[in-house]
């Protein structure tokens, strides 16, 4: 009885009626994430194998990251319906335009690497963005601060709410799960099970709760009387650990100042940590002076930001040292931008007599667009600066002169390196044909292709041949001697010889037909395939075959492996391999492929 008034406090048809199409994004996500977690990570899905499957595993996650993206769109959405619009005739046409944005966005998503870097940043800044829409649209136009800070206060405590009640929710059903398993024998699916409801509950019932809460006649609102709860989270965890951290980086200025060095890198990190937590702290402090005799919260809402200077001071030495030593990337360009902005915000919060703490949202979702979508985006500035330290790099080791490049000789160590680095990122960004147009008789960069399917970390090492840089670099996995080749996930298999196609990975080697197991401690692997074969398979030869390039995307023909027995035709074709490097030679750490059997 008690579960039941659970769910009717939820109000689910009052969501449904509210926030209609954010509860279809987030079920079309978990939908997608099941059946995503569901299939073998070795699924040939993807590999272009004809199969039963509706979408692939690239697709869905496609649809995933739509979702999410539609999910909080559809939120703003709302918001902007009911506080911001007085005609009707807005409403659907916002509502148009939302879908065909969301529809842009997949098809740039089809256009794509979805596991390329720049891609995964761009879909966290958006996500950001969004989050920071939701906190301050409803008072875009309107200067209500109780009711702002109200407002996004209840957001707060009923997000974090309702992410307790989903942790606590999935504890009892996994316990509940966990004593059938072991009880009973309940497959657990190889343990997705637990997976699959972690995405159903924080999917479906996180979403739906928080909505179930999601505040009304949002201009209205006005402080309440704070729990005592909430002010002992705030007064005597969040504050006090902002006042530790705050601490702890004067002392390190104290040092650095004394000992007259420099910040190491790390301190950007420690100090980006302590302003996160503390314009959090400050956030939910805001009103709390004015509720309570709290020393402590009315000094730390007056000296929070004044205090925050001199760390701001010390995040952007270190941020020099690095970009000075090494150029801008994409994270350094981030944290310059974020520093210069709590520069601003400080300044700001230190001089305006208003405090106007809306301001802290709107312009940090303004930084996110710039610095993703800017005419000064990070990924052009960041491209350019280390395109053009490579160039420098090259005209000053009289490598590149009018405009046309010749072999290197006689560089030392440091500046092979250096110029290797800025190769690799070039190729990481698809842009390192823009060593073309310096291509030469003597330096030949015609090989050099950036399509998906040619593009091959192979021609890293073949432009640092072609301009003559022979010092050794590190491989394209670091520097603990794995190596973990793949296949290429834009080639077809053909079945269609074969009356028998199966899987095999290193936690799944059984089948009704067959058994492919690895011989542990050797290169060898074991066939079983009743009534009569039960054969040793050695790949040795085979392993060292594809380990005489730096190539680490094979074709399918390189990964495959045939070979004959009592006349039945086999052919193993391996979709992923590792290999761990020893004084002893090579071991294999993890495997995954298909079986075919004519």
């Amino acid at each position: 009885m008690k579960a039941m008034d659970f769910i009717k406090n939820i109000e689910i048809k009052e969501v449904i009626q509210r926030f209609w199409l954010a509860v279809f994004f987030s079920i079309v996500a978990s939908i997608c994430a099941f059946i995503w977690i569901t299939r073998d990570s070795y699924s040939y899905s993807d590999s272009g194998v004809f199969n039963d499957y509706l979408l692939s595993n690239i697709e869905l996650q496609r649809i995933i990251m739509v979702a999410l993206v539609g999910f909080l769109g559809a939120i703003n959405w709302k918001i902007l319906v009911e506080n911001q619009f007085k005609q009707r005739l807005y409403s659907p046409i916002s509502l148009g335009l939302l879908l065909l944005c969301l529809g842009g966005y997949f098809y740039y998503l089809t256009l794509v690497e979805i596991t390329d870097g720049n891609v995964i940043i761009r879909f966290v800044g958006v996500v950001l963005f969004l989050h920071l829409t939701i906190s301050y649209l409803p008072f875009l136009f309107k200067s209500k601060l109780p009711a702002f800070w109200e407002y996004n206060r209840r957001l707060f405590s009923h997000f974090f709410t309702s992410a307790f009640f989903t942790l606590v929710i999935y504890l009892g059903i996994s316990l509940a799960l966990l004593a059938l398993e072991y009880l009973f024998g309940m497959d657990n699916n190889k343990g997705k099970i637990y997976g699959q409801l972690i995405i159903l509950l924080a999917g479906i019932f996180h979403p739906i709760y928080f909505l179930s809460e999601f505040p009304k006649n949002i201009d209205q609102l006005q402080p309440a009387r704070l729990k005592k709860s909430f002010k002992i989270f705030v007064v005597y965890i969040l504050i006090p650990i902002s006042i530790l951290y705050l601490v702890i980086l004067y002392a390190y200025g104290i040092k650095i100042g004394i000992e007259i060095s420099l910040p190491q890198g790390w301190v950007g990190k420690l100090v980006l940590s302590f302003c996160i937590i503390g314009i959090l702290s400050y956030l939910l402090n805001y009103m709390f002076p004015e509720q309570s005799k709290s020393k402590l919260s009315t000094y730390f809402k007056r000296y929070f930001f004044p205090f925050l200077l001199i760390p701001i001071l010390l995040l952007f030495i270190a941020i020099y040292v690095r970009i000075s030593d090494y150029g801008i990337t994409e994270p350094r360009y981030i944290v310059a931008f974020l520093g210069a902005w709590l520069l601003f915000i400080s300044l700001y919060i230190i001089i305006s007599k208003t405090d106007n703490i809306k301001v802290i949202p709107l312009t940090l979702s303004a930084i996110v667009l710039i610095t993703l979508f800017g005419p000064f985006n990070m990924f052009k500035v960041s491209l350019n600066n280390q395109f053009n330290i490579l160039k420098t790099a090259l005209v000053e080791n009289g490598m590149l002169v009018d405009g046309k490049l010749s072999k290197a000789t006689d560089l030392n160590s440091a500046v092979q390196n250096e110029m290797v680095s800025k190769i690799k990122y070039l190729y990481y960004d698809h842009k390192l044909s823009m060593l073309l147009p310096y291509s030469s008789d003597s330096v030949d960069l015609s090989f050099i292709k950036e399509d998906s399917i040619t593009r091959k970390f192979s021609m890293v090492r073949k432009t640092c041949t072609a301009l003559g840089i022979k010092e050794s670099f590190n491989n394209y996995y670091g520097r603990n001697n794995y190596t973990y080749l793949k296949i290429a996930t834009t080639e077809p298999i053909d079945i269609s010889e074969y009356r028998l196609f199966g899987f095999f990975n290193q936690h799944q080697e059984n089948s009704k037909n067959y058994k492919f197991s690895h011989i542990d401690g050797s290169l060898k692997f074991r066939l079983q395939y009743p009534p009569s074969i039960d054969q040793e398979i050695d790949l040795t030869t085979f392993i060292e075959g594809l380990l005489v390039d730096d190539e680490k995307v094979k074709t399918t023909e390189e990964m495959s492996y045939s070979f004959s027995q009592d006349s039945i035709a086999f052919k193993i074709i391996f979709t992923n391999l590792g290999l761990e490097t020893k004084d002893k030679g090579q071991k294999i750490n993890n495997y995954a492929g298909y079986i075919l059997i004519e």
